[in-house]
């Protein structure tokens, strides 16, 4: 006599798919083909099966196989089956049939969780499994490499990188792992970056490049490096036609930052897409100490804009008094009438 069972033909992550085909043919015949229709009890237990009160109905019907669903990954199930006929004859419950759900997939969340929370081995995992997109953005948008680049975490933007991570992936923005280390002032890891083929002639959907963000973080060793390193000190964003030093003339007028970029070659007497100078843009948003570094490092004061004004008629027009004694200082020595 064949052994009344449930045969588990797959498994999912949350199902299994169970066949009695054979048991139910046995059956019938131990009842001389008896014609009247035949239902299966389906039952499951998680775990233990001596949890006796555990067992719950997971199918009946007149099926010849089910799949049974609502499961948990990586869970142990047991499953048992008995057949009934309408006049109550029925047969012994068969031996149980143990089944192991599958492991639940990795997602993009498991990797930026694990990146997050610094769990160097279940990066590792994640990655390996094959499941997970390695450049798949979180909920801002960003990849793990950049958000790693923009927290200096150097040794898990290796493990990225050792899985093929995209360097110049961006972001909504346009932004590039190495935009966001240079925002954040991350010199190792825009060192781990470049060396691994970050673009330093990229740019943001703003127009800007890595060297204009550096500007932003007033972070002069990673300017200087980046600098050295072959960026170029002038580089032209997209719109304004600004370099980094007009970008410094405009955020914050930093004098250090403005000082490293003259002493590593930045032009100061370029001009912007509306013809103003560093100077002119120094004056307009009243940097007094960075009109004065430009007037040191002998800013063309005579230049105009494609309004005919000079960085003096602007500080005039602008009432910037402090300002209008350095430029007549500047004058006066340099022996420059007023323009």
């Amino acid at each position: 006599m064949e052994i009344l069972e449930a045969k588990v033909t797959s498994s999912g992550h949350y199902s299994v798919h169970l066949n009695w085909s054979s048991s139910l043919l046995q059956f019938k015949y131990e009842l001389l083909c008896e014609t009247e229709r035949i239902y299966t009890v389906v039952q499951k237990i998680e775990g233990n099966i001596a949890e006796k009160d555990k067992w719950q109905i997971a199918y009946i019907g007149y099926g010849e196989h089910t799949v049974v669903t609502n499961l948990n990954p990586s869970q142990e199930y047991l499953f048992r089956i008995r057949f009934h006929r309408s006049d109550d004859v029925y047969s012994a419950w068969s031996p149980s049939t143990k089944a192991i759900t599958e492991k639940e997939p990795y997602y993009g969340e498991n990797l930026h969780d694990a990146v997050s929370q610094q769990e160097f081995q279940e990066i590792h995992n994640v990655l390996q499994s094959g499941n997970v997109k390695i450049d798949v953005p979180d909920n801002e948008g960003l990849s793990a490499l950049m958000n790693t680049a923009r927290q200096g975490q150097t040794e898990i933007m290796k493990i990225l990188l050792s899985f093929n991570a995209s360097v110049n992936a961006k972001d909504d923005s346009g932004k590039t792992a190495l935009m966001h280390a240079c925002i954040h002032g991350q010199l190792a890891a825009v060192k781990i970056l470049v060396q691994n083929g970050a673009l330093y002639e990229d740019f943001d959907l703003g127009g800007s490049a890595p060297l204009h963000h550096a500007v932003d973080s007033c972070d002069c060793d990673l300017i200087e490096w980046m600098i050295r390193n072959g960026a170029d000190v002038n580089i032209r964003d997209k719109n304004a036609h600004w370099t980094p030093l007009m970008r410094c003339a405009s955020l914050h007028g930093n004098k250090l930052i403005a000082l490293t970029l003259i002493r590593n070659g930045a032009d100061i007497d370029l001009r912007d897409i509306d013809g103003k100078t560093c100077l002119m843009i120094a004056v307009i948003n009243g940097y007094q100490t960075l009109v004065e570094v430009l007037l040191e490092n002998n800013a063309n004061i005579v230049i105009y804009n494609k309004n005919g004004h000079t960085a003096y008629k602007l500080a005039m027009s602008l009432e910037k008094d402090s300002i209008i004694e350095s430029l007549m200082k500047f004058m006066e020595k340099h022996k420059i009438e007023c323009c």
